[in-house]
């Protein structure tokens, strides 16, 4: 039996889908399952063992994909499911031969000339047609209800497939496990501590919010040692972060002459499988919603700290994980946080 799954799109999308992936080897032990991920969620996607192939995509065209991996898609598969969404994704599926396509559908309500239109992604025509099995998603915001890892497990019950797992998956990688204990030596880390994550979703954070951020970050450190990490890219506020805290860059850790004591630092660009090392051995993890911090932590059964904008609650906690030690605080409420410390 061939399984074609489809998850093209971020590192923390595949972590938050991981047990829907597992539940779908489960249901199909003896199966060959292949998936279409992206270069960046390959890191994760790499590790997992109920994967048996796994094709990158790396935003070609539908055509130029399939004809670069025919040998593979040409295959008879059993199953076809769409796990993200993409309409690249919708389109290729179509290319392979399947009788059981299996899809969510999301529903929104665009107004065009004023008028409210309704407006599905994939189509109803290419649903009827072409998928066997699908479940709508309203992709209105003001509906609350909706929480995608939901959404996926009932997507999968009305496939008549069981559900063995509802947390997510993540397996630590040994081969990280002695360059995690040479960055603890490196900056005489034999404390517990706070992580706390910094990346691009706060170039949506203005100069006052910014300020309150640092302030909630020394505040903390009077409570607890706090490390400050950051992903692989730069973003607006990096050098207000590094100006005022001593900045280590993984890649340069080896050339470092290092004497950290008691102060704040800044650990820049860990990969993924070095950061969850931190992410297994810290007291609390705080982020502004990055899907790798989120969905480790809830894999890793760590306490979750989540901030947001306000008006970003009923988007973003679609992705919360169902099970999870999460909680979440809108940026003008952060001082809140030392609750949790």
């Amino acid at each position: 039996m061939n399984i074609l799954i489809f998850k093209n799109d971020r590192v923390g999308d595949i972590l938050h889908h991981s047990s829907i992936i597992y539940n779908i080897r489960q249901n199909f032990k003896d199966s060959n399952i292949i998936l279409v991920c992206s270069r960046y969620n390959y890191s994760i996607a790499k590790n997992y063992k109920f994967i048996d192939e796994i094709i990158i995509s790396d935003g070609q065209s539908t055509i130029s994909f399939y004809l670069k991996h025919i040998k593979i898609l040409k295959k008879k598969f059993d199953y076809v499911f769409i796990l993200d969404g993409k309409n690249s994704s919708i389109l290729t599926s179509l290319f392979v031969r399947s009788q059981n396509r299996i899809t969510v559908c999301y529903k929104k309500v665009k107004k065009i000339f004023g008028i409210k239109i309704n407006n599905f992604r994939p189509s109803n025509f290419i649903l009827k047609f072409f998928f066997k099995y699908f479940i709508y998603c309203d992709e209105n915001y003001y509906n609350t209800s909706i929480i995608y890892q939901k959404i996926y497990i009932d997507l999968l019950e009305k496939c008549n497939l069981k559900i063995f797992e509802k947390k997510n998956i993540y397996i630590l990688q040994d081969n990280q496990k002695n360059n995690y204990r040479y960055i603890k030596e490196k900056i005489n880390l034999n404390e517990k501590f706070c992580l706390f994550h910094l990346d691009e979703k706060m170039n949506q954070l203005n100069k006052n919010e910014i300020d309150a951020v640092d302030n909630l970050i020394n505040d903390i450190f009077k409570k607890k040692k706090i490390i400050l990490t950051t992903g692989i890219f730069d973003f607006k506020y990096t050098n207000y972060f590094k100006k005022k805290y001593k900045s280590i860059d993984f890649n340069n850790l080896n050339n470092s002459q290092l004497n950290i004591k008691n102060e704040i630092i800044i650990i820049e660009k860990l990969p993924v499988d070095l950061l969850a090392y931190f992410l297994k051995d810290s007291d609390i993890n705080i982020s502004f919603h990055a899907g790798p911090i989120v969905n480790i932590s809830a894999a890793l059964n760590k306490k979750i700290v989540d901030i947001m904008p306000k008006h970003k609650f009923n988007e973003l906690g679609r992705w919360i994980p169902i099970i999870s030690n999460y909680k979440r605080y809108s940026i003008e409420n952060i001082n809140k946080i030392l609750n949790d410390i």
